[in-house]
């Protein structure tokens, strides 16, 4: 039985960032110290190898550090962490830039970080601002209260703003619906979409994955 295919079922659908940093760690001999930040529901705590050892920041919820990233600084002494995790957070924060000085800050010398923010410009978005609808992280006037999304970057914004605070090592451009574990023809529709985002990330990419390291 191949146990890491195991691991990655556990995985929500829809959550392909999550599989990727899986993907990265799996295999590491000795032991690391993961800080992820952003943590939500801590999806990545019990997919990890027994050798990562697991911490979580959030603003609310059942984490190990709590911090309003808006207004504080992450509450840990620097280079504390040999990989941090930062998905799907950014974009929510209203200073996005000092938020990644701090995961740089809190990152060892020679960590690995590991990235990801949504394109809001993909091709089905741009169908959604074409006919006036309105995503759940775009509620009207309630953006900044509801933690939704303050930015909405192209592709190109996610790779410039991350460029600027790390050597970034690999890209990966991802599409994945949340009906492609319940649909032959959504997991279709979705690897073909996916082999367009390698081709075209601007329109057929979902989420922006960056494997980065500190610059020298």
């Amino acid at each position: 039985m191949d146990l890491n295919l195991d691991k990655e079922k556990e995985i929500p659908p829809d959550q392909s960032q999550y599989k990727l940093v899986y993907r990265k760690v799996k295999n590491f001999s000795r032991n690391h110290k993961l800080l992820d930040v952003g943590a939500a529901n801590c999806i990545l705590k019990s997919v990890l190898p027994g050798n990562i050892k697991y911490y979580s920041l959030d603003i609310e919820g059942n984490v190990d550090y709590h911090c309003n990233l808006d207004k504080e600084k992450i509450p840990l002494p620097d280079a504390s962490f040999d990989i941090v995790v930062c998905l799907e957070t950014l974009e929510h924060l209203m200073f996005p830039s000092k938020v990644l000085e701090e995961i740089k800050r809190v990152g060892k010398k020679n960590g690995i970080f590991l990235l990801s923010m949504p394109n809001d410009y993909n091709f089905l978005l741009r169908l959604y601002y074409l006919f006036g609808k309105k995503t759940k992280m775009h509620e009207p006037f309630m953006t900044v209260s509801k933690h939704l999304h303050i930015h909405n970057p192209r592709v190109k914004d996610i790779i410039s703003i991350f460029s600027k605070h790390f050597e970034i090592k690999k890209v990966e451009y991802l599409w994945e619906s949340r009906m492609s574990y319940k649909s032959g023809f959504a997991r279709f529709l979705d690897k073909l979409i996916n082999s367009l985002a390698q081709i075209c990330p601007t329109l057929f990419t979902r989420v922006v994955f960056v494997y980065a390291k500190n610059k020298n």
